[in-house]
Formats: C-alpha cells, sequence, structure tokens
C-alpha cells in the first residue's frame, strides 16, 4: 500500500490533551544532581539510583555510543510530506545493529514511567509490559499486512491484553518516508487490536508510539475515523489519500532539560490514556465493563 503521509511536529499541547492542573514530574535522576548532562564519566554514585533508572542510563550511553556521528547529530522527527509505501512484514525490513539496545531501553523507560504515574493513579486497570511480542495482522484493500514493534504496553486481563502504546524500530540511515512507514505500520497493527473487540461499536481511534530517531526519545500520535478504518480496510487508499502523524519533538534523555521534557510528556500520555478520555477501544472496553459492574453491583 502506498500513501501521502504529512508529518508534523507540535507541541505537546496539540497531541496530548492534559487531564491534571499540574503534569510536570520530578523524576530527576542521581546522574543530574550536579549537572545538565548526564556524563557516564562523572563520579556520581550510581547505588543511590534504583536500578531500572541506572539500568536504563546505561542502556543510553551505550546506544549513543554505537551511533555514527551523523545520526547522532539527528535532532529528531520532522515537518514533512512524503510518499510511503507500508512494508507488509515491518521485521523483516532489515534490523538495525541497535534493535535490542532500543527494545530494552523502551521497555524500561515505560516501566519506569508507568510505575511513577501508578502512586497516583486512581483508576484500577491492569497494566503489562509483556516480554514477549507477537505480530498484529491486518488488512488494507485485501491486502494481509503484519506489524510487530519493538516493546508495547498492554490493559486487560493476562492472555487478553491488548496494546495501547506500541514502539517503532528506528534504523540508522533510514529515509523519513521509510521510517514514516515504520511508525505508521506499528501504528496499523495496533490499531487492528482496538477495533477488533467483541460487543464494542466501530469508533474513531487514537493511537500513540513512542520511540528513537537518533539519540531522541519522541511520541508520536495518529488518529483514525470510522469512515476511514472501513473504507481503506475494505478499499485499500485511494491515489489522493492523505494521513496525517503528529511528532513530539526529540528529547535528549541525555540532557537534563529533555529529560525532564520526555518524562513529563509521558506522564500525560499515560494520565489521558487511563482517564477515559483517549479514544482506543481496550480501554473503552474495559471502562465500560466497570461501569456496567458498578451499575449491577
Amino acid at each position: 500500500m502506498s500513501a501521502t503521509v504529512q508529518t508534523r511536529v507540535v507541541d505537546l499541547d496539540q497531541l496530548i490533551p492534559r487531564v491534571v492542573k499540574k503534569d510536570i514530574e520530578n523524576l530527576i535522576p542521581w546522574v543530574y544532581s550536579h549537572s545538565n548532562i548526564a556524563d557516564e564519566d562523572d563520579q556520581y554514585d550510581l547505588s543511590l539510583e534504583e536500578y531500572d533508572i541506572r539500568r536504563l542510563f546505561q542502556m543510553l550511553w551505550d546506544y549513543q555510543h554505537a551511533l555514527a556521528s551523523d545520526a547522532l547529530s539527528l535532532v529528531g522527527p520532522i515537518t514533512a510530506k512524503v510518499k510511503i509505501v507500508l512494508p507488509r512484514k515491518n521485521w523483516k525490513v532489515a534490523q538495525p545493529r541497535t534493535f535490542y539496545l532500543q527494545s530494552l531501553m523502551l521497555h524500561t523507560l515505560l516501566m519506569i514511567v508507568h510505575a511513577n504515574v501508578e502512586k497516583s493513579r486512581a483508576r484500577d486497570m491492569e497494566v503489562w509490559m509483556p516480554n514477549m511480542i507477537s505480530s498484529s495482522k491486518y488488512v488494507i484493500g485485501r491486502q494481509k499486512y503484519a506489524s510487530m514493534p519493538l516493546a508495547h504496553l498492554t490493559v486487560g486481563p493476562r492472555k487478553e491484553e491488548r496494546p495501547i502504546i506500541s514502539c517503532p524500530t528506528w534504523r540508522e540511515g533510514q529515509p523519513w518516508d521509510q521510517f514514516t512507514a515504520e511508525v505508521l505500520s506499528v501504528m496499523l497493527g495496533q490499531l487492528a487490536n482496538n477495533i477488533r473487540i467483541r460487543g464494542q461499536r466501530l469508533q474513531d481511534q487514537e493511537v500513540f508510539v513512542v520511540g528513537f530517531y537518533g539519540p531522541n526519545i519522541y511520541i508520536a500520535r495518529g488518529y483514525f475515523p470510522v469512515e476511514t478504518i472501513k473504507r481503506v480496510h475494505a478499499k485499500g487508499c485511494s491515489d489522493d489519500e492523505h494521513l496525517e502523524l503528529k511528532f513530539t519533538r526529540g528529547y535528549d534523555p541525555c540532557r537534563k532539560d529533555d529529560w525532564l521534557e520526555a518524562i513529563r510528556a509521558l506522564s500525560r500520555l499515560f494520565r489521558y490514556l487511563m482517564s477515559g478520555s483517549a479514544k482506543v477501544g481496550a480501554i473503552q472496553k474495559i471502562l465500560s465493563e466497570s461501569a456496567t459492574t458498578v451499575e449491577g453491583s
């Protein structure tokens, strides 16, 4: 499938609605206690860090050391209009050298932020970070596709959970149009999981992904109206089909200000998803079942 995709870097308020008055998080690692740059050669006391944060920063340094200078200089997602060709199976595209490192970093980062937000979360919702990830299949115009994220966060009972945040792969040297195709592929796999819910009416869907672009972390959002979902599923994309994906700017987690902004953005994303306001099928299903249980009790 080919389509024209408009990627757009926007302010956080245009990407994720705020559901609490103040969403700035104070998750400041020890590595930033005396410096605005996380330098592995500094003589700070790593024993003071929680294990997951310590492990994350060690992986971040290893990851950045592995990048070529041109990749290390990337500033993050860009605003552009590109023609993309969707991969039939995104994992068949050559895996980068940093594939497993990206996967572990994103898994750890989402786990840290979720644990931080969990402390103040009111809703009772089972959230998981599965280690084993299977592919998600979907159909566009009678053509079968499948995608597999690097990592994802899911909700729901075990063995019935569905993804609400997925992580695309970034490949060093990859042109922006191919990276956009990877992001869209992972989004569509997540979308498929959130519209195949028994007993739930098809509705507009939001899809959020989190990943790396060069040394930087980003959040991206796709919005898929019901009419588009039905038409593209049945007939594929028309020649004049235009899709839009919105991105945050890139956040370098090894710089204090960017780390704080990234944690703020991710925490806001978690709160928005758990608030029940997000148009995400898996969450809407759980909340509707909870409401029915309360009414029947």
